[in-house]
């Protein structure tokens, strides 16, 4: 299993709703503590690279280093993503439609 389908089924809601009732595919409360920690591990492990010696693109270093602080601090990373789209996103709409900054569009004098 990838990192990728890892990490989607980490935040997969029936996978999550199966872990807190201790049912499922998981078993019980005691069995799926330590299944936990080694699936985290091994996420945290492939995001970190996993031992292959090369650093890869930086595209690929970025995702994973997005991956790492997803994992590490779920919270803060949703928040930063979600200002920086929609930061980037306004951006592009004001390019789109023309929107001219009110100094550029007011005649001053």
């Amino acid at each position: 299993m990838d990192i990728n389908e890892e990490v989607a089924r980490n935040l997969d809601p029936k996978f999550l709703k199966e872990r807190r009732a201790g049912t499922g595919c998981l078993g019980g409360l005691d069995g799926e503590a330590g299944r936990w920690e080694a699936s985290r591990r091994a996420t945290m492990a492939a995001a970190a690279g996993g031992g292959g010696g090369e650093e890869g693109s930086l595209a690929r270093r970025v995702w994973r280093t997005y991956l790492r602080q997803l994992q590490l601090h779920p919270l803060r990373t949703k928040m930063i993503m979600s200002g920086c789209l929609a930061g980037v996103s306004d951006s592009v709409a004001q390019k789109l439609s023309g929107y001219q900054r009110i100094e550029d569009a007011l005649p001053l004098g």
